[in-house]
């Protein structure tokens, strides 16, 4: 399943850096990446491919860094197609 991530951290070296760390880790293939800083604040959007329980570790593991702000986790919706071929 895919989840979209999308992750405000403090605007400090290494930090896009730690956060593909913990992906990596969890061993959950990126598949898009975004990342904008504004002021104090990055802005990262990260697509993942990972099932429900490794998807809720790598939240644990971003909220537990000092840098990060907030993150917010959203599954990636099925589309029509997807749905009726099932």
């Amino acid at each position: 399943m895919q989840w979209t991530y999308l992750v405000v951290t403090k605007n400090e070296p290494r930090a896009e850096m730690r956060v593909f760390q913990i992906v990596d880790h969890q061993q959950a293939p990126v598949l898009a990446f975004s990342g904008r800083r504004v002021g104090n604040q990055l802005f990262l959007t990260l697509i993942v491919e990972a099932d429900e329980s490794r998807a809720k570790r790598i939240e644990v593991l971003f909220c537990k860094l000092q840098m990060v702000l907030s993150v917010k986790v959203m599954p990636k919706r099925q589309d029509r197609h997807e749905l009726q071929s099932k």
